[in-house]
């Protein structure tokens, strides 16, 4: 059987040892996520992963989506977990799911959460969306494996509608090492500056254990800002 994990730690080795310039590429992460998919879910379940939780509670707690024909992104949408608290609370919610992995598609598919899924690479080659089309942009547990941040928030500014919400967790730290990319708070911030986005909170959370490695993460919520 793939073992993701024991992938996941010999490639941040190799990369401890100076012999990778990037943590990940995008055909590394669709072929261990396509190899993961079917038994995602049952992993995270195990993990009591609650990274989509905190996300939905949080946005949601601060910011009206229950409108009708309301428009949301989930960035790197996986299996769906994310998508399905949100229209869990509005069915009539209009989400658009984007992931490099088919396989990951696929079983989101099987959920009916997700209105519209798009199989693309958006750190490659940006998000195939036109400009200001979303009234929220989500992404949970993506981050971390994303080497250029700043590419990706200044995406997610580009579709964000002005006054639009946004919302995503970024790894924060753990007891022990874990194989996973950490960027530098200022990196995230600059970058969020840059693109037009107003940061209204940061929280700092409990997301899962990892093999007896308790991780925590980072949550940054806000809008974009008006003309």
């Amino acid at each position: 059987m793939f073992d993701i994990n024991a992938l996941l730690v010999l490639e941040h080795s190799i990369l401890k040892m100076g012999l990778l310039m990037k943590v990940f590429s995008g055909r590394y992460i669709r072929k261990a996520y396509n190899a993961w998919a079917d038994h995602y879910d049952a992993d995270f379940r195990r993990n009591k992963w609650n990274g989509p939780r905190k996300l939905f509670n949080v946005l949601s707690g601060s910011y009206d989506l229950q409108r009708k024909g309301t428009k949301l992104l989930d960035l790197g949408v996986g299996t769906g977990l994310l998508s399905a608290e949100f229209k869990r609370a509005n069915p009539d919610i209009h989400i658009t799911g984007i992931d490099v992995s088919s396989g990951m598609l696929e079983e989101c598919r099987k959920k009916k959460v997700v209105d519209e899924m798009v199989n693309a690479n958006f750190e490659k080659n940006g998000i195939p969306c036109e400009d200001e089309s979303f009234d929220a942009v989500v992404s949970s547990g993506v981050f971390e494996l994303i080497n250029k941040p700043r590419k990706v928030i200044h995406e997610m500014g580009r579709v964000l509608r002005p006054s639009g919400a946004f919302s995503f967790t970024v790894y924060a730290d753990s007891p022990m090492d874990y194989s996973c990319i950490r960027h530098d708070d200022d990196v995230i911030e600059d970058a969020l500056e840059e693109a037009g986005l107003e940061v209204e909170g940061k929280q700092r959370f409990y997301a899962f254990n990892h093999y007896g490695n308790d991780i925590y993460y980072n949550l940054y919520t806000g809008r974009k800002l008006s003309r």
